[in-house]
């Protein structure tokens, strides 16, 4: 695949490998913070964390969704 100089950093492995680790530990964090926190959650701060959970995971699949019916990758807007 024919590459220019104003995508470089988006095809990097670096920068794959960077964003994997990091949405590791973000996963990694929030089951520590589950695990922490849960046990001593009100029952309102659980309604909230589930409505603040569905909210994130819909935007994930909204903008995978958006991502898939376009045909230009946003590092080249």
């Amino acid at each position: 695949m024919p590459t220019n100089s104003s995508d470089g950093l988006a095809h990097s492995r670096l920068t794959r490998v960077l964003c994997r680790l990091g949405a590791v530990a973000v996963v990694l964090l929030g089951i520590a913070a589950v695990v922490v926190f849960l046990p001593a959650a009100e029952s309102w701060a659980l309604l909230v964390a589930v409505f603040l959970i569905a909210a994130v995971v819909g935007m994930v699949f909204y903008g995978a969704r958006m991502a898939s019916k376009t045909a230009t990758p946003y590092w080249q807007t």
